[in-house]
């Protein structure tokens, strides 16, 4: 019996990496990098080319959006492996692949190990954190999940093995997710207290060396590290922290991210409304053990408790609720133990069903990916031209967010407010004949097409006309003719 059981495990684990390889690394590096993982790797570039370390610098600038760890990572891999897509993306499919590894060991130790590849299936076949900013793209936010969930994941196993060493690995995963974003894996230690001493109502927990250094070395470790970077950095890091918290009422409020207060409920309901159903129902048809009970509900409390968490602010965003989809995912192992057959049978129809669906969607996505050779981390642009682009005050907000985004930040200082007929989106348009290059066009929201095109160096846009618009070249200043 023991065999066939590892027989079937090593069946199961090797069909996992197989699929998991083909969603995270097929057709990997086919985009242009664009919006923040073009400034990602623009900064991991500098780093990879002078050896600085910090402060983060973009170009000539001091860079704060983000803090250092995952783009450490990404530089590393430039200087080994060269600069190119592939290699600003490939971190972050790693960091997809470890963590469904991570999900399938947790859910073999409490469950049987058909539904650890459920649960790690779950999470891979997630479309938004393959397709949207996470595991796909050369951003912070996979490193987020991974450090966010691995955490989780530890403490989760400290409550059905009751063996504290699992705490000391799950603080300093805590610490190493506070180096990668924000201040998002601070949730860790503050909901884990709320639960355990209000809702387990285990206070002598406290007590526990292990679980104090859980609960308190992050949170020192960050403050060390912000005192460091505030001083590194001359004070910026602060601003920028200020602002990306959402304490800037002006930025939270923008259009962009303005939601329902359900925002997250929803895109919970849309994933996961199957698989939680499902665990819920074989939770409640099984013969619970007093560890799985903890287990289930301190995830279930964890995910309610941050939901509410991040949709009490103004500022929405889809990648906030990001770290929360791992742990959704392992409830079906959790709830798994010791329920009944027929019950389990129906659960796993039902997810697997999901799960299919999800993967035939995700594979279209991957699938159709146009390989394009340019992307913004070339430098091959020796002119510093000083080109303005006249927006309308409501172009923005119609612009794609990760677009908006780029140009906010690249030509934040040449953007100024004038009015216009129309509205104004972009899009990427065409390459050019040189490799290295790349054409934006700007085309009008409503009525007939009138359009302006840009060319990106090295992720700076430099503006020219394309033919049938010479009625906007007098908008334009400081006109680059080089097509």
């Amino acid at each position: 019996m023991k065999d066939t059981w590892k027989l079937k495990c090593i069946f199961l684990f090797i069909s996992l990496l197989l699929i998991s390889c083909y969603i995270l690394f097929h057709n990997l590096g086919s985009n242009s990098l664009w919006g923040d993982e073009a400034q990602h790797a623009i900064v991991a570039m500098n780093i990879a080319k002078t050896g600085k370390l910090y402060p983060l610098m973009h170009k000539n600038n001091i860079y704060c959006e983000k803090e250092p760890l995952k783009i450490w990572i990404t530089a590393l891999i430039f200087k080994l492996f060269g600069i190119n897509e592939f290699n600003a993306r490939v971190v972050d499919a790693s960091f997809g692949l470890l963590l469904t590894i991570v999900i399938f060991a947790f859910g073999t130790l409490i469950a049987d190990c058909f539904f650890a590849f459920i649960s790690a299936l779950i999470l891979i076949t997630t479309p938004p954190i393959i397709l949207s900013h996470c595991f796909r793209n050369g951003t912070q936010d996979s490193a987020l999940v991974f450090f966010y969930s691995l955490s989780v994941i530890l403490y989760l196993t400290f409550i059905y093995t009751d063996n504290e060493k699992f705490l000391y690995p799950a603080g300093i995963s805590t610490f190493l997710g506070l180096l990668v974003k924000d201040i998002f894996s601070l949730t860790i230690p503050a909901f884990t207290f709320l639960i355990e001493i209000f809702l387990f109502k285990r206070r002598n927990i406290i007590r526990k060396k292990a679980w104090l250094f859980f609960i308190i070395f992050p949170i020192v470790s960050y403050l060390l590290w912000l005192f460091y970077s505030f001083n590194a950095t001359n004070g910026l890091h602060y601003k920028v922290l200020y602002n990306n918290l959402g304490l800037n009422s002006q930025k939270a409020l923008l259009h962009r991210f303005r939601k329902s207060h359900l925002f997250y409920v929803k895109l919970l309901i849309k994933y996961f409304l199957i698989s939680i159903i499902a665990s819920i129902i074989m939770f409640s048809f099984s013969k619970n053990s007093e560890k799985q009970k903890k287990a289930f509900i301190y995830s279930l409390s964890f995910i309610i408790l941050y939901i509410i968490c991040i949709s009490i602010p103004a500022r929405k965003i889809k990648r906030y609720i990001y770290p929360i989809f791992p742990i959704a995912s392992l409830l079906p192992s959790i709830a798994s133990e010791n329920s009944y057959k027929k019950v389990k049978f129906i659960a796993e129809v039902l997810i697997l069903t999901s799960i299919i669906q999800h993967f035939v969607y995700i594979n279209n996505k991957i699938s159709k990916t146009k390989i394009v050779t340019s992307h913004c981390i070339y430098n091959i642009c020796s002119k510093n031209l000083n080109c303005k682009i006249f927006v309308d005050k409501e172009a923005i907000k119609f612009m794609n967010p990760g677009d908006r985004f780029y140009i906010l930040n690249m030509l934040s200082k040449n953007i100024t407010n004038k009015k216009q007929e129309s509205n104004i989106l972009i899009t990427l348009c065409k390459k050019t004949k040189d490799k290295n290059k790349q054409i934006i066009r700007f085309t009008k929201k409503k009525g007939k097409l009138s359009e302006m095109c840009g060319i990106i160096y090295d992720s700076s846009i430099y503006i020219n006309t394309c033919k049938g618009s010479n009625r906007r070249h007098h908008q334009l200043q400081g006109t680059n003719k080089e097509n």
